[in-house]
């Protein structure tokens, strides 16, 4: 997760998921879906299909961060 910085994942090929904690959620991405995961939300990125899946990853404005958390 991230302090102050907000990610949207742009999925461009293949099937992805946006899995979050704190609340649980999935988004299910095909080509040209988006997700958004705010500050402070424990998140993870999957590739959920049977090719490889390629995606743009845009970070919000702020001090980036990263903290690993196990889950």
């Amino acid at each position: 997760m991230h302090s102050v910085v907000n990610d949207w994942y742009i999925c461009r090929e293949g099937r992805m998921w946006a899995e979050t904690r704190a609340p649980e959620s999935v988004t299910d991405l095909a080509p040209g879906g988006m997700a958004n995961v705010r500050a402070r939300r424990p998140h993870s990125i999957r590739n959920v299909g049977a090719a490889a899946a390629a995606f743009a990853l845009v970070h919000g404005v702020g001090a980036y961060d990263f903290h690993a958390l196990n889950y």
